[in-house]
């Protein structure tokens, strides 16, 4: 299991220099979003962040935001044009820079307008997906389930798994954020089932400093995975205040639990 940094880079010399800390701290990746490949700036825009990822000591093996906010997708809204020129330019871009997974993480990309009928907004969605796939090459396209959004469509991994085969594109595969797996959230079996789909996993969480029952959580889930053959990413967000020693160990015991899984 690679295990990465859910990180905000921004494109500038100092986010660099933040990569080359996470890269001592022993993360092997890092994980930004999409926009950082400036699709909507002039050209010159993001020729100047590939330099700087090009610099970084760390290959943002993983992006979130496959498909931006502000172009809709579900309804009468939606802008098909617009949407297959972003995703043939963003994802020519992020094999450039490295990316061989980009998340599809984006609530309003889902959710269904007042009023229009549920049936077209899940063709139109599943017409998306096949669109995104069409200009993925070899980038695999992880979606991620977004149960906290009721009204939108694919909140759950049983869900999205079904659309996902349904659709039987190699490219397209399973996202999760674990900390929505559990006796709360997401049941485990259905993460398990879905083991053969698992592209990516997230962790979100920060401050597992103040809440030993989420690191005690975290730490079953790696195990867990480590048990279920798991090989993929799990990108894990930011811990405020922990220097490079303590963030080796922590990584350390979490290599050792998803070995101990095995």
């Amino acid at each position: 299991m690679r295990l990465g940094s859910l990180f905000p880079f921004d494109g500038s010399d100092d986010t660099v220099e933040d990569v080359a800390d996470l890269a001592r701290r022993g993360f092997q990746y890092f994980e930004p979003d999409a926009s950082v490949l400036r699709v909507d700036e002039a050209p010159t825009a993001y020729f100047a962040t590939r330099r700087l990822l090009r610099r970084a000591a760390l290959v943002p093996e993983v992006m979130g935001g496959l498909v931006p906010d502000r172009l809709p997708v579900l309804g009468n809204d939606a802008r098909w044009q617009e949407l297959e020129r972003h995703l043939s330019i963003l994802l020519e871009r992020a094999r450039e820079v490295g990316a061989t997974t980009l998340v599809l993480d984006s609530a309003q990309a889902r959710r269904v307008p007042e009023g229009y009928p549920r049936d077209e907004a899940i063709q139109q969605l599943r017409y998306l997906l096949g669109l995104a796939a069409d200009y993925a090459g070899p980038v695999k396209l992880a979606v991620l389930p977004l149960p906290r959004h009721p009204s939108s469509l694919l909140n759950s991994v049983a869900e999205t798994v079904e659309m996902l085969i349904e659709l039987g594109r190699p490219e397209l595969q399973l996202c999760v954020e674990a900390t929505d797996v559990g006796p709360d959230g997401e049941p485990w079996e259905d993460v398990a089932a879905a083991m053969d789909l698992l592209a990516h996993v997230r962790w979100s969480e920060p401050n597992l400093r103040d809440s030993p029952a989420m690191q005690d959580k975290l730490d079953a889930l790696v195990e867990a995975l480590g048990a279920a053959g798991y090989e993929g990413r799990l990108s894990l967000a930011p811990r405020p205040g922990v220097g490079p020693a303590e963030s080796v160990i922590e990584l350390d015991r979490l290599r050792a639990l998803a070995a101990r899984g095995r």
